[in-house]
């Protein structure tokens, strides 16, 4: 499953938000430096399907607010 994440970092909580298109918006505390940022976006992406991080991977957007990523069944 592909779902398409816009990231907020430097934000000051995390958090998780779903749209009623199916995109996420995710809000991370990490810098946008040297991947501190997505990999913030991964963990949350983890918690929030309660799924392994090892199932999560980055399609499209590495340095990119807007980002593509591919979710393992």
């Amino acid at each position: 499953m592909k779902i398409t994440v816009r990231v907020i970092p430097n934000a000051k909580t995390l958090k998780v938000e779903k749209h009623s298109d199916g995109t996420l918006k995710v809000w991370v505390t990490g810098k946008p430096f040297r991947g501190a940022a997505t990999l913030e976006v991964i963990d949350a992406l983890s918690a929030f399907y309660k799924i392994p991080k090892s199932l999560i991977t980055i399609v499209k957007g590495l340095t990119s607010r807007n980002k593509v990523f591919d979710i393992d069944n």
